[in-house]
């Protein structure tokens, strides 16, 4: 009898510890998910790149010609992931730099592409009214001139395929689609053969628009994360957009576009949020010349631009436009000189609160230009918009 008993003690013990093992093991605390990343682009635009003359005249060396010095003042102007810059002057389109030309028909020395990405500039917009100023096989040169330096171009296309292909920059874990339209080349007509394909040339107005959201509906198809537009558009010399640029940009931001950048008036336009079901998006309707000489106008307001910088951040399914700024800038012709100096870019904002004149202006009239061109900026862009200088 004691024997079973012990054989029974021994049995329960057993099975307490099998029972045990048996048990939920302790788990740790849930955590709570992670928030997702923010995803981070920034962006800086510069307006229009009008290679006149008088610029590369004054540029040429020996060998060729050299933007540096132009520049020089200006190298820390584009330090953004993505630097935009508006190449309106066609670039080397016979080769060897032959028959360089100035207004009506332009044809910059190829060196201009190369001054432009030592600068900081990665995107080149090349649709606008001079992109046929040497017809096709000038535009297709200019491409080539630009892709060559490491640019990355929008809006004309040297082929069916070209044009086909998504304009997609992946930068920061974003798909940024780029787009970048012209509403006239002058008149001069795009070659039967190529019209479908070379630039994107549509007029601002319904039937336009429609196209163009049906673009930007296929770009996000093919990935688009968010989309920078460019336009090429309206009047010259006019310090506002018309109505019909107006209604064309607010039909625009609501299809998608998230920032739209204009051009072609060669002066500073105002910029404005528009509020769409998507949030508030961008429109600056134009950021004026970037470096021209278009002193002979009488316009000194043709000196004065603009950079345009701002941010993309998505999080999630919420995508914003952030940390929009501008940069007053002033390209400075010096009469007194005749080489290399004679025209720089500059940000007039540090030079004109200067306690004395900087040693670049050749005269307290040249420094008072400078200063007239950063009031002239700031005017039409009011204080809704940082000033970075």
């Amino acid at each position: 009898m004691k024997r079973w008993l012990l054989c029974m003690a021994l049995l329960v013990l057993l099975s307490g510890c099998v029972l045990s093992n048996l048990q939920p093991a302790e788990t740790e605390p849930m955590q709570e998910p992670e928030p997702p990343a923010v995803q981070r682009v920034t962006f800086t635009a510069g307006g229009d790149v009008l290679i006149h003359n008088t610029v590369y005249q004054s540029l040429k060396t020996e060998t060729g010609y050299d933007f540096t010095p132009s520049f020089a003042y200006f190298m820390d102007a584009f330090e953004a992931d993505v630097n935009i810059v508006n190449v309106e002057s066609p670039i080397d389109a016979y080769g060897n730099n032959k028959a360089l030309a100035n207004y009506p028909t332009f044809n910059a020395p190829f060196e201009l592409s190369a001054g432009l990405r030592a600068m900081g500039a990665t995107v080149a917009v090349t649709a606008n009214n001079h992109c046929m100023d040497n017809g096709l096989n000038g535009l297709f040169a200019s491409l080539k001139n630009l892709r060559n330096a490491g640019f990355f171009t929008m809006g004309t296309y040297e082929s069916p395929a070209d044009y086909a292909e998504p304009k997609i920059l992946q930068v920061n874990g974003v798909n940024i689609g780029m787009l970048a339209y012209t509403d006239s080349t002058n008149g001069i007509p795009v070659p039967a053969a190529a019209r479908d394909y070379a630039v994107r040339l549509l007029p601002v107005n319904e039937e336009s628009a429609a196209v163009i959201l049906a673009d930007i509906a296929l770009l996000k198809e093919q990935g688009a994360d968010t989309i920078i537009l460019s336009y090429h558009w309206g009047a010259e010399y006019k310090d506002a957009p018309s109505d019909a640029q107006r209604a064309m940009a607010a039909t625009l931001l609501e299809g998608g576009v998230d920032v739209l950048i204009g051009s072609h008036s060669h002066c500073v336009q105002p910029m404005e949020w528009i509020e769409t079901t998507r949030g508030k998006r961008l429109v600056a309707y134009s950021l004026g010349n970037l470096f021209a000489d278009q002193v002979g106008l009488g316009r000194l307001k043709t000196q004065a631009g603009m950079l345009l910088h701002f941010t993309i951040t998505i999080e999630g399914d919420t995508l914003q436009v952030e940390e929009v700024a501008y940069t007053p800038t002033f390209t400075y012709r010096n009469s007194a000189k005749k080489g290399p100096g004679r025209f720089l870019l500059l940000k007039s904002s540090p030079l004109s609160g200067a306690e004395t004149r900087p040693e670049m202006f050749g005269s307290s009239n040249d420094w008072q230009q400078c200063k007239n061109a950063l009031a002239h900026v700031q005017n039409i862009l009011g204080e809704e918009f940082e000033e970075r200088v």
